[in-house]
């Protein structure tokens, strides 16, 4: 498998939405296309999209993991996909809240 756990600490380390997306994009780099073959064909477009649509990818994989009928091997990378999706796009969202809080803070000035 692609280590979960490795990657999930390189999303919660990452200091920005960039960092974030480059992390993203080096994890599905790391997945072979034969193993995007054997996953349904929505999931094969939710990866193709994951670089811009993390959370939606990050649905449509688990969505189709619990629907899946196929081989051990393919449903156990398409349950750590989702859950290293989902934790980019849970970073992404705190990162985002980060900013917004910083954006209405009232001036220390003021």
């Amino acid at each position: 498998m692609h280590k979960f756990d490795r990657w999930r600490l390189s999303i919660l380390v990452a200091r920005t939405r960039q960092d974030v997306f480059q992390v993203v994009r080096d994890y599905l780099a790391c997945v072979l296309p034969s193993e995007l073959l054997k996953m349904p064909a929505s999931s094969q477009a939710a990866v193709a999209d994951a670089a811009t649509d993390v959370a939606g990818a990050a649905v449509t994989l688990r969505r189709d993991e619990l629907q899946f009928r196929g081989d051990e091997e393919t449903a156990a990378l398409m349950h750590e996909m989702s859950q290293t999706l989902t934790a980019a796009s849970t970073r992404l969202a705190h990162l985002d809240g980060a900013a917004a809080e910083l954006e209405t803070a009232p001036d220390a000035a003021d």
